[in-house]
């Protein structure tokens, strides 16, 4: 297989390096951007649920009326958390892989 289609092989002449994040070492700074990175959902998620409001006539305040739409809310907000734990646990396994084959 040749690697040299999938990326460069030296760092373009005028490069400028922005930013340096030490994955490896550096556990504090890594720990602040995957806090960081819940952010985008935390905002996304309340859009979704207005969204899906609107467009099925479905108010979520009656959910909390009745437990079972309770739970199964809480269970789905669970579930959605779990996924995105592992989506970037297969990111990470995936780095150390491709980093281990080089």
């Amino acid at each position: 297989m040749d690697k040299s289609k999938n990326y460069e092989n030296s760092i373009p002449q005028d490069y400028v390096l922005v930013k340096y994040v030490d994955a490896k070492n550096d556990k504090k700074q890594i720990t602040i951007y995957t806090l960081l990175s819940f952010v985008p959902l935390l905002i996304i998620l309340p859009v979704l649920i207005l969204i899906a409001r609107y467009c099925n006539s479905y108010d979520i305040s009656d959910s909390f009326q009745d437990y079972s739409d309770s739970i199964a809310l809480l269970v789905t907000g669970g579930v959605l958390l779990i996924y995105v734990v592992l989506h970037e646990l297969v990111h990470g396994v995936t780095y150390k892989i491709l980093q281990a084959l080089n």
